[in-house]
Order: C-alpha cells, then sequence, then structure tokens
C-alpha cells in the first residue's frame, strides 16, 4: 500500500478529495455497472497520472502561444469550441492521445513520441 505525501506536498485537488465522505465512481456500459470505492491510494494513482499529462498540456499551449493564437482563434482552426482547447491544455488522464496530437498538427506542428530507458540504455523515436 502507497503512502500518502503530507498534507503540505498534496496538491489542493488531492486534499479537496481526501475530506469527507468516501466517495464512489460509477462505471456504466451497456452489460454492467461497477461501483469502486475511492481509496487514498486511488486517487493518489489518479493524481499523479493527471501530472503525467499536464506537461503535454503545457507545451500545446506554449505552441499555440508561439504561433501567436489565442485559444480562440486555435479553436477556429479546429472548428471547436474554445472550451475544447482549454481542455487539450489541461487534460485529465482520459484525455485521447490522438487529440493532443490532432490540436499539434491544426497547430502546424509535427509530433513525435520518444521512449528513454531509464537507465540509459535504448532510445526509440517516431515521428507520427
Amino acid at each position: 500500500m502507497s503512502k500518502l505525501p503530507s498534507q503540505e506536498k498534496m496538491s489542493p485537488s488531492l486534499r479537496k478529495a481526501l475530506t469527507g465522505k468516501p466517495r464512489m465512481v460509477q462505471v456504466d456500459s451497456s452489460t454492467a455497472k461497477i461501483l469502486i470505492e475511492l481509496t487514498p491510494e486511488k486517487l493518489e494513482d489518479f493524481e499523479r497520472s493527471l501530472n503525467r499529462a499536464e506537461p503535454v498540456g503545457t507545451l500545446l499551449a506554449q505552441a499555440r502561444k508561439a504561433k501567436g493564437f489565442n485559444q480562440r482563434q486555435a479553436a477556429q482552426v479546429l472548428n471547436r469550441n474554445h472550451s475544447r482547447i482549454a481542455a487539450l491544455e489541461h487534460p485529465k488522464p482520459e484525455t485521447a492521445f490522438s487529440s493532443l496530437v490532432q490540436y499539434a498538427e491544426a497547430l502546424g506542428y509535427k509530433v513525435s513520441v520518444k521512449l528513454e530507458d531509464q537507465k540509459g540504455g535504448q532510445t526509440f523515436e517516431v515521428k507520427l
């Protein structure tokens, strides 16, 4: 079982989620409904995955600004509502990678994915 960080190191969203009654998440599908209790460990995993998505959104916001677009102008390029641009620039863990790639390409950028061995070994890269 993982140990939660101290209150000072927790993000405001994690602190808020851990207060009050336990929360439940309902997952619907055509065949079943599953209720899962949100434990502190699951919330920490969620936040960790969110934190991995945030740098991609930050990179997209920087790319947009480098092109001289505000969010509304970028939304026009993508033929979407500006709230969608805000969502891509502040992605949730479930944000589709293809949506992030589509946004980058609409701004005129090519996307590449690079895998680096954590121990400094092999590196793989592909341009999409």
